[in-house]
């Protein structure tokens, strides 16, 4: 699926000859990925082992799938055998067939029924017709009153690449440094209001484990409208270096944004939540943290660690924990626009003067969802003596109210030297004060040959810079996840904030984090703290994680509160 162009560069995919066959438009003709048209269109009209009929369009990688509706399953089960008489009139031979919920990643709210035939064929040929007769044979059933899909796919051959760290190599990073400017120039040129981020991974086939191929991705908003064959191949001549003239570099456009890791709650789309089995009070590294109040109650970001900060003046101590800004500005909405440009509390401001902004654990979006399942398990007598203790924990939780308040924020609007984004929060709350414990251990198969040995008496007590290339772990509100510090960072055009450079994270075999994971502290494998994360990939083929290099965020909070910072 890939070639080589006249640049020595590797396109991604071939456009599908079987598209313009099942058409009107000859493959002599100009390709469809030529017109103006979607992202998303143009992802599926590249792809030509992953076919729908010809007036619809693949849902685009990374996609998730789930149990079809009622509705769905009645019709497959009723027309499974008529589907396969179909496949075989027309020469497909199914590997298997079945009806699932399918929708783009990250937005589950656009789910639909589709029927998906999975084949080994190599020769999609006759693929597109024989989607078309099986939508309109399915067109004639009850599922006419709904969305649906119909898809023929070859999973071993499709589009479906994932990302892992590039590796060190340094014509590779030579060649990158390059050419990077050179293309921003161009992505800023021809996708201005559209591109959403730009990453350099190794990429390879989630399904087919082909070899990893180093590429550039462009990022751009789900929706966008452009010529992207066009603007493809100005970014592929864009990437010629004559210091390097054997890298070879991919080139991929593809849906995605960069959004904080507790973005702003869409009342269209489900929230994730998160069950909690909690057998104690007292909060601890990592844990779901949220607002006080009715108005916040979707809101969810995660407990980092413990400070101490110590006034350089008058020696007074604040005892807290820290997590990002951005979790807790909805705590004050008549000073929002101010504290987002100021922070809160900084310059030596009278406490008298900061908000009262209440932080509780866990946050009351996953209280409510565990107690919830909770009661039910209980009503139905399968509650152990261990979820009845939850429930016990969650009701004291809840009857104590905020335990800590915001007493210094960041805002929004102060960079690091470098221009890389400062996201944080400090919340006094001394009743809760202890010593940071690192993530628990992984599996030996999740670690590989990494070592990592946390004993339940091993505390975090240093600190310093983390190192591009080097393996980090963190938890946070929605699971443990390691990962590795990309060796080039993450452009990113924030929306209605400035462009900035962050420092990247990329998942081992997952996403390195997801929405709620604000705030998580990153450690490396001797348990010093690294980094802080506060925003993941969306719908990107993984969430990658950006973080906040930890002396930077520290250079900052001594330098805005006037205060000396250590560890408990």
């Amino acid at each position: 699926m890939n070639t080589i162009n006249a640049a020595g560069i590797k396109r991604r995919r071939q456009i599908s000859s079987e598209f313009s066959a099942s058409s009107s438009t000859s493959v002599s003709e100009s390709p469809p990925t030529a017109d103006l048209m979607s992202i998303e269109e143009f992802m599926h009209h590249k792809d030509a082992y992953r076919v729908a009929p010809t007036y619809q369009i693949t849902t685009p990688w990374p996609f998730r799938q789930g149990p079809p509706t009622t509705v769905g399953e009645d019709v497959f089960a009723n027309e499974e055998i008529t589907i396969r008489g179909l496949l075989n009139d027309l020469k497909v031979e199914p590997a298997s067939i079945v009806m699932r919920s399918i929708w783009p990643k990250g937005a589950q709210a656009e789910a639909q029924d589709c029927l998906i035939v999975d084949t080994k064929d190599e020769q999609p040929i006759t693929w597109v017709k024989a989607a078309v007769e099986i939508h309109r044979l399915l067109m004639k059933t009850n599922l006419k009153s709904q969305p649906f899909k119909v898809e023929i796919r070859n999973t071993n051959k499709m589009y479906a690449d994932v990302s892992s760290a590039l590796h060190n190599d340094e014509s590779l990073l030579g060649y990158i440094a390059d050419v990077k400017n050179e293309l921003k120039k161009v992505i800023n040129q021809k996708l201005p209001n559209a591109w959403a981020s730009l990453a350099f991974h190794m990429r390879s086939g989630k399904f087919n484990h082909g070899e990893e191929r180093p590429t550039a991705i462009v990022y751009v908003k789900p929706g966008s409208k452009f010529r992207f064959a066009s603007i493809e191949q100005q970014l592929v001549d864009s990437t010629r270096s004559t210091k390097f003239p054997n890298v070879h570099l991919n080139i991929e456009i593809t849906p995605g944004e960069v959004l904080l890791a507790d973005p702003p709650h869409d009342p269209s789309l489900p929230r994730p939540q998160k069950y909690m089995l909690l057998k104690s009070t007292m909060p601890k590294n990592g844990v779901s943290i949220g607002l006080t109040g009715p108005d916040n109650a979707v809101e969810s970001g995660s407990l980092g660690g413990w400070l101490k900060l110590t006034h350089k003046r008058t020696g007074k101590e604040h005892l807290g924990w820290t997590t990002c800004y951005h979790c807790v500005e909805k705590g004050d909405p008549d000073g929002k626009d101010d504290n987002d440009v100021s922070g809160i509390g900084l310059h030596d401001i009278h406490a008298s003067l900061v908000p009262d902004i209440g932080l509780v654990w866990p946050s009351q979006y996953d209280s409510n969802y565990s107690m919830k399942l909770l009661q039910q398990m209980a009503k139905d007598n399968v509650a152990s003596q261990t979820h009845l203790k939850c429930i016990e924990v969650l009701k004291q939780l809840e009857a104590n109210g905020a335990f800590g308040k915001v007493r210094f924020a960041s805002g929004h609007d102060v960079r690091t030297p470098k221009g890389a984004r400062l996201d944080w929060a400090f919340v006094e709350s001394p009743g809760s004060i202890q010593q940071n414990a690192p993530p628990e251990k992984l599996t030996q198969q999740q670690l590989r040959e990494i070592e990592y040995e946390p004993t339940p008496s091993q505390r975090v007590t240093s600190w310093r810079a983390p190192k591009v290339g080097e393996w980090v772990i963190r938890s946070g509100r929605t699971s443990l996840r390691q990962g590795t510090i990309n060796r080039v960072g993450r452009s990113i055009k924030w929306e209605n904030r400035p462009e900035s450079e962050e420092m990247e994270v990329v998942g081992i075999d997952d996403e390195f984090g997801d929405a709620g994971d604000s705030g998580s502290w990153v450690l490396d494998q001797r348990f010093n703290l690294v980094g802080v994360m506060f925003g993941v990939d969306s719908r990107g083929s993984e969430n990658c994680g950006v973080i906040t290099p930890i002396q930077d965020l520290i250079e900052d909070i001594e330098k805005r509160t006037g205060c000396i910072v250590t560890l408990p």
